[in-house]
């Protein structure tokens, strides 16, 4: 009986699948489940399963199909009496608008799939706002990546693409989905971690500079992948940045300039 409904599933024309509610592990796939939840990173399911447990729904983008699916969850025994959250997807792609789809590639950073500076800024400013509500903290670090020009002169630009695509991969991973972040300018990104203060923020850096240590293991010197950053903290009860975008910016620049300058030193 459970190959037959296995075999069932199989058919239907839609995402289908099946994850443990205790451990967020998927018990069962359907092809087309399987082939979208491959493209992302364990992490990313398990935040999808956390999501739709709290809201029944959600619209994911999977590039392996290069479509938009609608989501959709219900608690459901499994045909073994496991509790499960049953998953359903449809394309949703053809009902997402020109108009929508022009908005979400403007706020995107083509090359990363990030958010672009313009988006970046934009969701700075709304969060300041927020604060004069009693929004708590945020923390913004601002990072480049160090001898990207050599590489992009040495190598080539496919290189230095390369490059920008594996640190931004590893940043990603290493960061929650409700941080915002997004490339401002060329080798230049920035990351806002909302609710967070800098401590947090600077242990979440010092563990993403062991991953690329990790990375570069092997790389001749000049080769090897490394990134300078600044933080700063932005509190409610401090008027220090009086809600300007630009002081919090060069303040973070400053320090990840000064980090820059410790490295040459060395």
């Amino acid at each position: 009986m459970e190959n037959f409904y296995h075999s069932l599933l199989q058919e239907f024309p839609f995402l289908i699948c099946a994850a443990d509610t205790n451990t967020k592990e998927f018990i069962y796939s359907n092809e087309l489940a399987a082939s979208c939840f491959s493209t992302i990173d364990k992490t990313r399911q398990t935040e999808i399963i956390d999501e739709l447990t709290e809201t029944r729904f959600l619209i994911e983008h999977f590039e392996v199909k290069g479509c938009w699916f609608r989501m959709e969850a219900l608690p459901y025994k499994w045909i073994n009496g496991k509790d499960v959250l049953l998953i359903m997807g449809v394309d949703h792609s053809k009902y997402i608008t020109n108009e929508e789809m022009l908005t979400i590639k403007s706020y995107t950073d083509e090359l990363t799939g990030i958010y672009n500076r313009k988006a970046g800024l934009e969701l700075m400013s709304k969060i300041m706002n927020e604060q004069k509500s009693g929004a708590p903290i945020f923390t913004v670090c601002v990072f480049d990546l160090d001898n990207l020009q050599y590489i992009n002169e040495s190598f080539g630009l496919e290189a230095g693409d390369q490059y920008i695509l594996t640190i931004t991969d590893l940043v990603k991973r290493s960061i929650r989905r409700t941080d915002i972040f997004a490339r401002l300018d060329g080798d230049q990104f920035m990351i806002i971690f909302t609710k967070c203060a800098s401590p947090a923020v600077a242990t979440i850096f010092q563990e993403i500079s062991k991953r690329i240590a990790a990375t570069n293991r092997g790389a001749k010197p000049n080769l090897a992948y490394s990134l300078s950053y600044g933080i700063v903290e932005v509190s409610p009860d401090d008027d220090k940045f009086s809600d300007n975008i630009d002081k919090i910016l060069e303040e973070a620049t400053a320090k990840r300039l000064e980090m820059r300058e410790a490295k040459k030193a060395r």
